[in-house]
C-alpha cells in the first residue's frame, strides 16, 4: 500500500539552470520594452482603450457601476479626461 510509485520517483528537471536564467532575461527585455512603450502611450489613447474594455464589459453583462470602489475610480478618470482635454 506504501511502497513505491511513480509519483516518488526523483524528476529530471523541465528545464536547466541556464536555460531558466535565459527565459527570465528574454521576458526582462520583453517587459522593460512594454514599459518604454507604455510610457510613450499618449493620455487620450489609454482613455479610448479604457472605454472601449469597459463597453465591452457591459455588452458582455459584466458592469459594476454600483460598487463603491468602481465609482471612485471612475472620479479619478473623470478627472483625468478632463485633464488631458485642457491640455495640462
Amino acid at each position: 500500500m506504501f511502497g513505491y510509485n511513480w509519483l516518488m520517483r526523483p524528476k529530471k528537471p523541465l528545464i536547466t539552470k541556464s536555460e531558466a536564467r535565459a527565459w527570465k532575461r528574454r521576458w526582462k527585455i520583453i517587459n522593460d520594452f512594454e514599459r518604454k512603450e507604455l510610457r510613450r502611450t499618449p493620455l487620450e489613447t489609454k482613455l479610448r482603450q479604457l472605454a472601449a474594455m469597459m463597453r465591452m464589459a457591459r455588452e458582455l453583462g459584466l458592469d459594476r457601476t454600483d460598487d463603491e470602489e468602481v465609482k471612485a475610480i471612475r472620479k479619478v478618470w473623470v478627472r483625468m479626461k478632463r485633464k488631458a482635454a485642457r491640455g495640462t
